[in-house]
């Protein structure tokens, strides 16, 4: 009996006492009236747990736990092929846990991405575009100007931070502090990530010294001279400067390696051509992970990318590629990666390794070392969809679709 209740209600309810009862009409009115409202229900329910999952989804995240003996968690092991534009912009929290990248968004804001594509601002809300931040190799630390007068150094897996106030941009007014940030030109950690080079000057003196060396714990060291180019660290005393020399057809350039205290320790001439040579800029050179390559993009000249052994300056690839420069050269598997103003991060040949969202406008892209030597991390729109459209914009078709079926259930329910 329990079974024929609703269909007797049903019945009851539709036949009034003076019309004739045709129970078999009856009988399809109510089950199809059932069944609009399991459709309505269903439809509002899969809608919600959309809705809600990407709402989650856009909410931070706890840190990496600790690893075994309760060190903390090690550093980055992967990166995104894709990276999504955010629907709701986040500031860096405290403890991120390791970054992969560092994205330049449409010449107002940097952004920090993990290995699995999540995003957030880096620095305060007044545009520092000028003054790039810098990630250690391992993705752990991160180097950046805050607000324009404070420069930060912030451990993203402990939370530990360092705040240098007396270094700011090239626009303080009043200058209050004692050092100025070189505008669009890298910095550069040590190959342990123990100490950040950065193209800073005191405002007492002219530009001539080399910059200043900072440690976490808030020591700073100024280096003596700028002997070039700043290409990296060949070890976690030693910096390796790319400089030019001569004149005309004469022009040359050599991989010159200074101790921090100023001291040359190496030499090694360049295989460069003088057309070459008078393409570098602050962001022509960068050394390999393992310091046995060095990459010279030679973006506002020729559009080619130079890779050269560090051991004896022969070239080992000279390619043109047509970058466009203005962004410091990754490494993956001893290839140089290189960004161009298409938002993708992709080897000489031809290997895309990172897709930004072109929503985002993304002309720089820079990854941590590590990243690029762990895991590609490739999600299911971008399997099913690669670098279409709708590997783009697949959430809000998936959420418009999802709330058009909510609404033809809801009219169906009521």
């Amino acid at each position: 009996m329990t079974d024929l209740r609703e269909p007797l209600e049903d019945l009851v309810a539709e036949v009034p006492a003076y019309v004739g009862a045709d129970a078999g009409a009856a009988w399809r009115a109510g089950r199809r009236r059932r069944h609009r409202r399991r459709l309505g229900t269903v439809a509002a329910v899969a809608a919600l747990v959309v809705l809600a999952g990407g709402v989650v989804n856009q909410l931070p995240r706890a840190s990496e736990p600790p690893v075994a003996g309760g060190d903390p968690a090690p550093g980055v092991t992967g990166h995104p092929g894709h990276v999504l534009k955010p629907w709701f912009e986040r500031d860096l929290p405290d403890q991120p846990g390791p970054l992969a990248l560092l994205v330049h968004e449409g010449g107002s804001q940097w952004h920090g991405v993990s290995a699995e594509g999540r995003t957030w601002r880096v620095g305060a809300d007044v545009p520092v575009d000028d003054f790039p931040p810098v990630l250690s190799e391992d993705g752990r630390m991160l180097g950046f100007l805050d607000d324009g007068s404070g420069y930060v150094i912030r451990d993203l897996v402990t939370g530990a931070e360092h705040r240098f106030d007396e270094i700011g941009d090239n626009r303080s007014i009043p200058r209050d502090e004692t050092h100025w940030l070189a505008p669009q030109t890298p910095g550069f950690w040590s190959p342990d990530g123990s100490r950040l080079f950065l193209p800073a000057h005191a405002w007492d003196t002219d530009a001539d010294g080399g910059g200043l060396v900072l440690d976490p714990d808030g020591s700073v060291q100024p280096v003596p001279r700028r002997v070039g180019w700043m290409a990296g660290w060949l070890d976690a005393d030693t910096l390796a400067w790319v400089r030019a020399s001569g004149e005309g057809r004469a022009r040359t350039a050599a991989l010159v390696a200074t101790r921090v205290t100023g001291e040359v320790v190496k030499r090694v001439p360049l295989d460069l051509r003088a057309r070459e040579v008078d393409g570098l800029s602050q962001w022509s050179p960068t050394l390999s992970p393992d310091r046995a390559r060095l990459a010279v993009a030679l973006g506002h000249t020729t559009g080619a990318l130079v890779t050269i052994s560090t051991l004896d300056g022969s070239v080992i690839r000279r390619e043109n590629v047509g970058i466009d420069g203005g962004c410091v050269t990754s490494w993956t598997d001893g290839e140089p990666a290189f960004s161009n103003y298409d938002g993708t991060l992709a080897t000489t040949s031809g290997r895309v390794q990172v897709s930004v969202d072109p929503r985002m406008d993304i002309y720089c892209v820079m990854a941590a070392a590590d990243a690029l030597a762990g895991e590609r991390h490739v999600g299911l729109a971008q399997r099913l969809f690669g670098d279409t459209w709708l590997a783009w914009r697949w959430r809000e078709v998936a959420v418009g679709a999802l709330g058009g079926i909510a609404m033809l259930g809801a009219g169906a329910w009521l």
